[in-house]
């Protein structure tokens, strides 16, 4: 009877994944009085590159005025580039088959075509 016992608590151990055998331990911890230092690809980039198509960065908070132009140019759904210019929100749209600037302000929402003469460091 006992060894049906401890045979089926065994069973049940090693169904559910335990072994019996103690977990591991987790790594000990350093008591270095010294600051860590991040490792160096961990730090952001500061070249010229990073900088132009950094634009994105404030994307959440232009949200309510790209919502605003695609409201108007529905089929335009990439947003290519969008920013803050003042009073304004400047966004490009892209569409299969067009492209369009659009300019917000005060929640109006202003589109037209593309202009190719503007060219925008870091628009994807």
């Amino acid at each position: 009877m006992a060894r049906t016992f401890l045979l089926s608590g065994l069973l049940a151990l090693v169904a559910c994944g335990q072994t019996g055998a103690p977990a591991p331990q987790a790594p000990a911890q350093s008591t270095s009085t010294t600051p860590a230092t991040e490792p160096a690809a961990s730090k952001p980039a500061t070249d010229a590159t990073t900088q132009s198509t950094a634009w994105d960065r404030d994307l959440l908070a232009l949200l309510p005025e790209i919502d605003a132009c695609i409201a108007k140019q529905p089929d335009a759904r990439e947003v290519t580039y969008a920013e803050r210019r003042g009073a304004d929100v400047f966004v490009r749209l892209s569409s299969p088959q067009n492209n369009f600037d659009c300019t917000v302000r005060d929640a109006d929402a202003r589109i037209s075509g593309r202009d190719d003469a503007l060219t925008i460091d870091g628009e994807t």
